[in-house]
């Protein structure tokens, strides 16, 4: 066998820095994220997953890709005052072993979770929004009080200078910024994300000759 020359051997690429994803629940980072993962890790950072029901099978799928994973006690939906603070405690004793040089939250209860922990640390954070769900929905007592709740600790950590919102239709900006949340030094709207658009492209509709036949009956 041939011995191998300097050419076959590549540099490591240098590392940025350790990105923390914090989620709710893993299968939705799963279907979700995991390309923009990847990018990160093939951009140089270290990538951790922090989630709620993390299964063998995802666990074992995510660090074949190189990401780290860590499951925390969170469950999706849950304002258990006594659960939130347990999450808290967890999440944050990750997050300072892990020394994150970035924090990305995705989901209500994270965005909420992760930048109390950022801002109380000094750590950048990024607050996904990728929906309101029924908080800010709701039309019943119960959702209007939490609603309240809700948007006071949001505009808490939002004081944070190193935190920036990232959202995904301009409803859920316009609302944060109704709500005096979100402002323009420290939001941000993009169009969509994570699809391949080197793989998903738009083509041309194909016109065939078709018969369209309508019934309206009862």
């Amino acid at each position: 066998m041939a011995a191998k020359t300097e050419a076959d051997y590549t540099e490591p690429k240098p590392i940025r820095g350790t990105l923390c994803y914090l989620v709710n629940v893993a299968w939705y980072f799963e279907l979700h994220w995991q390309e923009r993962a990847k990018s990160a890790l093939e951009a140089g950072w270290q990538v951790h997953l922090l989630a709620g029901q993390l299964t063998q099978e995802t666990r074992e799928a995510m660090e074949y890709q190189g990401i780290q994973c860590h499951e925390i006690p969170l469950v999706r939906g849950s304002f258990n005052p006594f659960r939130l603070i347990k999450t808290y405690i967890h999440v944050r004793r990750i997050l300072r072993n892990l020394d994150a040089d970035v924090i990305h939250c995705i989901t209500l209860l994270p965005n909420l979770l992760g930048a109390m922990v950022a801002k109380t640390g000094s750590r950048p954070v990024i607050c996904s929004i990728t929906g309101t769900g029924w908080v800010f929905s709701g039309s019943t007592g119960f959702a209007k009080m939490l609603r309240t709740f809700v948007v006071f600790w949001f505009r808490w950590v939002a004081r944070n200078p190193l935190l920036r919102f990232v959202f995904e239709n301009n409803d859920d900006q316009a609302l944060f910024r109704k709500l005096r949340i979100a402002r323009n030094a420290n939001d941000r709207l993009i169009l969509g994300a994570g699809v391949d658009t080197s793989v998903y492209y738009p083509s041309a509709e194909e016109k065939e000759d078709l018969t369209v036949t309508q019934i309206i009956s009862r």
